[in-house]
Formats: structure tokens, sequence, C-alpha cells
């Protein structure tokens, strides 16, 4: 997971295009203590894919990736 999931900078909303008031959040740390406990119990079904079409360009296959 950590070659995948980099840290990223969250901006809250009220500082949209500014420095100010941002954070690093660690993605993995966030995906196993925060969201794995909310999936403990279920069988299975973690995901919803949805595709919204092609990308510009290459002509890539993009989705929405939400966790159920």
């Amino acid at each position: 997971m950590l070659k995948v999931l980099n840290t990223v900078v969250a901006v809250p909303t009220d500082a949209a295009g500014k420095k100010k008031n941002t954070k690093e959040v660690d993605l993995v740390a966030k995906l196993f203590d925060e969201y794995a406990p909310k999936y403990a119990d279920r069988k299975g079904g973690y995901t919803r894919i949805v595709k919204i079409g092609q990308r510009k360009g290459d002509a890539a296959m993009e989705v929405v990736l939400e966790l159920v």
C-alpha cells in the first residue's frame, strides 16, 4: 500500500486556491485506521465502479471508484 498511496495535501473548501490552512494526509494510515473498521463485518462488495467515459487525449476509460 505504501508504494501505491502517497501522502496528499488536503485543502479546506474555504481555503480553495490558497496554501494557508492546508495539511498533509497519510492515506495509508487513514485507510487502515479509519475506513477498515467500517468494513470489518462486511462479507464483500466494498466498492462501486461508475464508468464516466473516455479521457480526452488517449481515450482511456475513466471511472469513479467509491467505497460503499
